[in-house]
């Protein structure tokens, strides 16, 4: 396939250290709020390498060395540079102990640019969930991810506790104690209590 000069149409590709799948960005990436689309690619290469210090020496004199964010070429190149430093890493750990020590969940700041990423992805016009009418049942507040890092600092979760989402919102909450957490999470209840009055209909 010929590349066009400005990119168009074409993907971008980061591969990952710990052996996940690969996420890929369709180029020209959406701006969002004002900001560029490749401002998030950055991002997440960058804490990628915080999560893997082994990466911080090929970030800081290679990968992210004259960017020009706006550019395909010069992001291509980010890409491409940033994926051969994960297959030298992965090479240079082939044998030894470092393989077993990346099945650990993600840091902090990684873990809500995750979820923030997959927001982004899923939620495609923003305004259109703003559409209820103010002071009314059909209004909610969503949990924060700075509120659920607050409940997980303030209680001592363990193996054997289970968390009960009562539903309503994105789930988030769910999804940041699923992913930060070692305790069962349970489905919403919401959508539990939608189940059983199907079955008894």
């Amino acid at each position: 396939m010929s590349m066009s000069s400005n990119g168009d149409n074409e993907t971008l590709v980061l591969r990952s250290p710990c052996g996940a799948e690969a996420l890929s960005y369709t180029w020209p990436l959406p701006v969002m709020d004002g900001r560029h689309g490749s401002l998030d690619l950055i991002e997440t290469i960058r804490l990628v390498c915080e999560d893997y210090p082994e990466l911080t020496l090929p970030l800081e004199n290679t990968i992210l060395v004259n960017v020009h964010h706006e550019e395909y070429k010069s992001m291509k190149t980010v890409c491409d540079k940033y994926n051969k430093a994960v297959e030298n890493i992965k090479n240079l750990w082939k044998g030894t102990a470092r393989p077993d020590q990346l099945r650990t969940r993600p840091s902090t700041p990684l873990l809500k640019h995750i979820i923030n990423q997959c927001y982004a992805r899923a939620v495609t016009d923003p305004e259109k969930l703003n559409v209820y009418e103010p002071f009314s049942p059909e209004v909610y507040g969503e949990t924060s991810f700075e509120l659920v890092q607050q409940m997980i600092e303030s209680i001592d979760f363990e193996e054997e506790h289970t968390f009960v989402d009562l539903g309503s919102g994105f789930e988030m909450a769910r999804k940041e104690l699923l992913l930060l957490m070692p305790v069962d999470v349970e489905a919403p209840l919401v959508a539990l209590l939608n189940l059983g009055l199907c079955l008894s209909a």
